[in-house]
């Protein structure tokens, strides 16, 4: 079985977790639901339910799992992809009263540009 995309875990029942900015958060790619006989479907259950207040997170903190996800399809040269998580990420920021979310947004606008230009020179 091939590893996660989004964090590598070698196996769906393991469930990396991932900190930044003192937020913790389970990986939620599609990849960890998959029935295997470690994953069951309650286990599942349990870490949807975990996750489930991962989506109830501060629009700035979801802003910031999408920039990370948007990082790591960039570095993949999966641009069309990444601009899309910077452009989700920007409109969580929209709706953010924390302070650093302006200075988010302008770095999301500068990966989008970035991105195009790599896109734009056929860098694949």
């Amino acid at each position: 079985m091939k590893p996660c995309p989004t964090c590598a875990s070698p196996a769906p029942h393991l469930h990396p977790a991932v900190q930044f900015e003192g937020e913790v958060q389970l990986c939620r790619d599609p990849y960890h639901w998959q029935v295997t006989a470690e994953n069951t479907p309650k286990k599942i259950a349990e870490a949807l339910a975990h996750t489930a207040s991962d989506f109830a997170a501060t629009p700035y903190t979801r802003a910031l799992d999408c920039q990370r996800v948007a990082a790591k399809l960039a570095a993949e040269h999966r641009y069309e992809e990444a601009t899309r998580e910077y452009l989700v990420s920007i409109a969580h920021l929209r709706g953010s009263d924390n302070p650093k979310a302006p200075e988010l947004v302008a770095f999301a606008e500068s990966e989008i540009a970035r991105l195009a230009s790599l896109e734009g020179k056929g860098i694949r």
